[in-house]
């Protein structure tokens, strides 16, 4: 049996591989270029290796100054909108605590009505208690003790008075309108004891219905009503 060196079974398995599988081994220098520049060396002169190609992609795969200066507007104008949504939606929030506030200050009118027990800022036990509402001051209202010395169905004076009560955040008073929706400046909403019977009186005390309508709008606009009927129902729209 013949014997063949290691290099000459080296020739042969090369050979082999080329007439079976088509594969061609690469040449040594190639190989030996190729970790050169794997580990930082210099290719020879007018070699293009992958890791150029690699490079030149990366180069040309940016964002130009136009494309960056499109991108920044349309962040600013999406963020813009968003904060000016934020806005009025805090706002319409201040407004709905400012109607709710008042429908709460006459609810509570009326339980000192139907409680007729002495109230301690007034040192007294009042045979009504009301609210004074006016556009004339239209950040604010008044929660009053209708005194047995005046019984006028209207705020007299201080001595009648039990708390201010302020609007948030620059909402306003901007109508007050009766059942035959004409506009009145000056309104008083006054439950009388025992039974909390609610009157709707004017400027001077006198009745102006079974209806009252106060308009609240907030500084962007925005609207609410809070809705008094003669029955004792106190609604907010």
């Amino acid at each position: 049996m013949a014997r063949y060196s290691d290099i000459e079974k080296r020739g042969l398995r090369e050979l082999f591989l080329r007439r079976e599988t088509g594969f061609t081994p690469p040449p040594i220098s190639a190989i030996r270029s190729l970790l050169s520049c794997a580990h930082g060396a210099k290719a020879p002169l007018g070699s293009h290796s992958s890791l150029d190609e690699d490079a030149s992609t990366r180069l040309v795969g940016g964002f130009t100054i136009v494309e960056m200066m499109v991108a920044m507007a349309i962040i600013t104008i999406v963020s813009a909108q968003v904060l000016f949504s934020f806005s009025g939606l805090n706002e319409g929030t201040a407004l709905n605590s400012s109607a709710r506030e008042m429908a709460l200050s006459l609810r509570r009118a009326q339980s000192m009505a139907l409680a007729v027990t002495r109230i301690p800022v007034l040192s007294a036990v009042p045979p009504a208690a009301g609210v004074r509402i006016a556009t004339i001051s239209p950040q604010t209202y008044l929660l009053f003790g209708d005194l047995a010395a005046t019984r006028d169905f209207k705020y007299t004076s201080s001595a009648e008075l039990i708390a201010t009560q302020t609007l948030e955040r620059g909402n306003r008073i901007s109508r007050i309108l009766d059942e035959n929706s004409v506009e009145h400046d000056i309104i008083h909403l006054i439950f009388s004891s025992p039974e909390a019977t609610l009157s709707i009186t004017d400027e001077d005390g006198n009745d102006i219905g079974n209806l009252l309508t106060i308009e609240l709008v907030a500084p962007n606009g925005q609207k609410k009503k809070v809705v008094a009927r003669t029955t004792g129902q106190i609604s907010i729209q």
